[in-house]
């Protein structure tokens, strides 16, 4: 092939962008333009376009697959695992993600709206509009990505090619990030095919580790990738808000800690004989040090080699780990006694060197191997003999059999973040004492990337001036930060930081916030007299602190508070005592109808997370009072509580409340009440039942009486009127007939829809799923309704009889919002609509406008719906 001019390579890329927007006259202008490209950009084209990608997804189905079943952190060449069976697979425990709208709870506010969905789930449900995968260390970021991309190389689909992105690499630009993952895969793509790959939306973008990118200028490039490939589906993770920015995305989801259950299964799965022990030991101390799988794996392995003790902090924890992972490998691997004496001290001065990185706010989490090599070798100067030698060798054993690895660029990084931040805590204990105030505030405590090996450090110091130091210092340099390392410190100081924290003179209610994030027993008698002020807010915020704290001790003043004179704050003792997952436990252990009235409360949550813990917990009472109260719950006003209720009975799914239903089934005024929507509450429920326990009617398989309920259980009708439910959706109500105009509406709101997915019309309803439950839970869940009139509206019996009244009621009693819009001429004035402002001039229905009118009105109708919506 001939080489090319600049002036022809100009000409080409010109021809090819407008050849690409061109769609008038494309024969005509492709036979014009073909010469050219066919000649120089065509090859590009047809690389994209056939592209054979077998052999890719099957090297990544090879390696992935092989690293899914032998992986953990501790794997060493030449090394058998340890356990007899594989260590429990991350996924095998349903990890949770939850949506994230703030990054700080507004004290006093009404909780926010949370969806909690599994991990896998949630990544593929967002993806298309870019998703943000936000978790703290260990919890599972990675291999999310990782199991994710294993699956889609696993099914083969080619409308989605997975590619893995990790920014821990990035040198020059993301594209080269992609190529570079494309090529170890067997596959060579140019960067021209690579974008047209992106431009036709071939690719799903799994990028790893935001906070790994090791500039701004980085960061910068990577923003502008993701805006100029907005249509491309991308999933980006990244270990905290604060370091790295969002790049601006809307959509994020927070990994989950393990729940108590969750954390049971796999210390029993992983200790199958000392299990049991360790779960007695540890007490309330497991949320504290199995909140990820990463650490609970550590715990696990510290616990059974350290003679069934569990550490004090989990400081300890990963500095007895690597203890007993370095006395193993001096039993289990070839290398000589000199080398193995260096190894600790080795990654304590690598992990130090990279968490400095190049710049006071940047780490690094891979160096070249030259530069480790030279790096050691200084170090080496004057320690030992032949230091160059001593440390190309020792570094190879530790690449090898240590905590360190080969990766891609022929670079070297820590098999995972977090032990490098041990390693550099170590490296600062040692230096504590030599480092002034003033150096300490400005070049540790002053950077959110030395805050982690912080924690860990102050967790392991055996010296309470130099703790006390270190709060007071932190303190003086951010308040949040102080707060944290004030719980940090080992718990017979903590009495003397939390009192730095206490001490402070500033507002009573951000005094509690910081008590909260101190996370310390010492703050909860602060925290109880906080529960008795006069200040709702002081209140709910000192709720808020003790669930923070999630100790036995603050469990107990959690209890105690349900039983509290003031409603915000038993609501808000519920949510924190069914947020640290103890909603079994704290409602088993509760009178039945104290239980069952708190639940049924909870089920009134705006967090959804807070309701299905709620209902999971009365699925577990499922006695008499419960099924009672949920009865009850059915003919609640408000339509968010009855749908809830009707889930929860279809789940609790016994004799009894078939039987119930059914009897309701049969009364006329609870039919017809409220539109209709107990009736289909009630079958939705029932149905439940039955497609669950594979029967109709259980007395014609075990005839018997009906369970009688003693007087003195009985629970008297109450009318629970939550303070916030759920209504968020935007209802759009019109005719069949006139779809037409449905259409025009959706187009003009497009702009709000794409990331927003608020707007619900019948459109929305899949195939096979029970329509008429549908459209009643989103009317239950309308923030907005519009409505779009006309005859054949007006005329629609189903619209009048089903969606009108509860749409009307709930404007009038619940603040729903209504929006109607005159199609065309009609007798409205006839109907309850009358009653509501129209979003434009009735006077000129929309029929009767030119088409620029008519998109000048309804952009400005779009613009009253977005300002209702928010």
């Amino acid at each position: 092939m001939r080489p090319y001019r600049v002036s022809e390579i100009l000409v080409g890329i010109l021809i090819l962008r407008v050849w690409s927007v061109c769609l008038l006259v494309p024969p005509l202008f492709f036979s014009l333009t073909r010469p050219y490209l066919s000649d120089m950009l065509f090859p590009f084209i047809q690389q994209a376009s056939m592209v054979d990608w077998s052999r890719y997804l099957e090297s990544l189905c090879q390696k992935y697959a092989q690293w899914w079943q032998v992986y953990t952190i501790t794997d060493v060449v030449g090394k058998q695992q340890a356990h007899s069976q594989p260590a429990p697979l991350l996924f095998d425990f349903g990890l949770m993600v939850q949506t994230l709208e703030r990054d700080k709870p507004e004290a006093g506010r009404g909780e926010q709206k949370i969806e909690r969905l599994g991990v896998l789930e949630g990544l593929h449900k967002y993806a298309p509009e870019h998703v943000l995968l936000v978790g703290r260390p260990g919890s599972g970021k990675s291999t999310a990505l990782l199991r994710l991309l294993l699956e889609e190389a696993e099914q083969g689909k080619l409308s989605k090619i997975p590619v893995l992105v990790e920014l821990r690499y990035y040198q020059t630009s993301v594209l080269d990030l992609i190529r570079d993952f494309c090529q170890r895969h067997r596959l060579w793509l140019e960067s021209a095919a690579i974008e047209q790959l992106l431009f036709h939306r071939k690719l799903l973008l799994l990028v790893d580790g935001i906070n790994e990118l090791p500039s701004d200028e980085a960061r910068r490039d990577l923003q502008a990738f993701r805006n100029k490939y907005q249509d491309t589906p991308m999933i980006f993770t990244t270990r905290d808000l604060g370091v790295g920015g969002d790049l601006d995305i809307t959509k994020k989801l927070e990994m989950q800690p393990l729940t108590e259950v969750q954390t049971q299964q796999f210390i029993c799965k992983y200790l199958p004989e000392q299990g049991e022990q360790l779960l007695k030991q540890l007490g309330p101390r497991l949320r504290e040090l199995g909140q990820t799988p990463l650490l609970l794996m550590m715990l696990c392995s510290v616990f059974a080699e350290n003679h069934n003790q569990v550490p004090a902090n989990l400081g300890s924890v990963f500095r007895q780990f690597t203890q007993i992972y370095d006395n193993k490998l001096k039993q289990d691997i070839p290398a000589s006694r000199q080398s193995r004496r260096w190894w600790h001290r080795l990654l304590q001065h690598l992990a130090w060197v990279m968490s400095r990185g190049e710049s006071l706010k940047e780490m690094q989490v891979a160096i070249p191997k030259r530069q480790a090599e030279d790096l050691l070798t200084e170090f080496l100067q004057g320690k030992v003999a032949h230091p160059e030698d001593c440390a190309l060798c020792w570094l190879e054993d530790l690449l090898k059999y240590h905590l360190i690895e080969i990766s891609a660029g022929d670079k070297i990084e820590f098999r995972h973040q977090l032990i490098q931040e041990y390693y550099t805590a170590e490296s600062l204990l040692k230096l504590l004492p030599s480092l002034s105030d003033e150096e300490l505030k400005r070049e540790y405590l002053n950077y959110l990337k030395w805050t982690e090996p912080l924690v860990l450090m102050l967790e392991l110091v055996d010296n309470q001036g130099q703790a006390v130091r270190m709060v007071k210092l932190a303190l003086e340099v951010d308040l949040l930060l102080g707060a944290r390392l004030a719980g940090a410190v080992k718990l017979k100081w903590q009495e003397q930081t939390v009192s730095l924290v206490a001490g402070l003179e500033i507002p009573q209610l951000f005094k509690i916030w910081l008590l909260g994030l101190t996370k310390s027993e010492g703050t909860i008698s602060i925290l109880n007299q906080a529960l008795q002020d006069q200040d709702d807010d002081l209140r709910w915020s000192a709720a808020w602190a003790l669930g923070q704290i999630g100790s036995e001790a603050a469990m107990s003043v959690l209890i105690q508070a349900l039983e509290h004179e003031h409603y915000p704050v038993r609501r808000r003792a519920v949510y924190s005592l069914i947020e640290i997952g103890l909603a079994e436990e704290v409602l088993g252990n509760m009178p039945n109808n104290v239980a069952v009235e708190t639940s049924i409360l909870a089920l009134q949550y705006q967090d959804s997370f807070v309701r299905e813990s709620a209902a999971w917990a009365l699925c577990n009472l499922a006695k008499s009072p419960a099924v009672e109260a949920l009865i009850l719950a059915l003919e609640h006003q408000y339509f968010s509580v009855g749908w809830k209720a009707a889930r929860v009975l279809g789940n609790i799914g016994n004799g009894e409340v078939i039987e119930r239903l059914i009897k309701l089934l049969k009364n006329q005024k609870f039919v017809t009440a409220n539109g209709g929507s107990r009736l289909y509450y009630s079958i939705e429920a029932l149905q439940t039942i039955q497609e669950r326990c594979q029967y109709y009617n259980p007395t014609q398989l075990n005839p018997s009486p009906p369970m009688q309920i003693p007087p003195q259980q009985q629970s008297p009708q109450k009318q629970y009127s939550p303070s916030n439910f759920e209504r968020d959706q935007v209802f759009i109500s019109y005719s069949h007939k006139d779809k037409v105009w449905l259409e025009e509406l959706q187009t003009m709101l497009k702009p709000l829809m794409r990331n927003n997915p608020i707007f619900w019309d019948d459109t929305k309803i899949k195939a096979g799923a029970k329509w008429r439950a549908e459209i009643t839970k989103a009317l239950a869940a309308a923030k907005v309704a519009i409505l779009m009139v006309s005859p054949n509206f007006l005329a629609s019996d189903f619209i009048a009889k089903q969606e009108l009244p509860p749409l009307l009621k709930a404007a009038e009693q619940e603040g729903l919002t209504i929006i109607w819009i005159c199609l065309r001429a009609c007798l409205y004035e006839e109907s309850e609509i009358e009653n509501y402002q129209a979003a434009h001039d009735i006077s000129q229905p929309l029929n009767t406008l030119a088409d620029g009118e008519r998109d000048l009105v309804l952009r400005e109708i779009c613009q009253k719906i977005k300002a209702a919506a928010v």
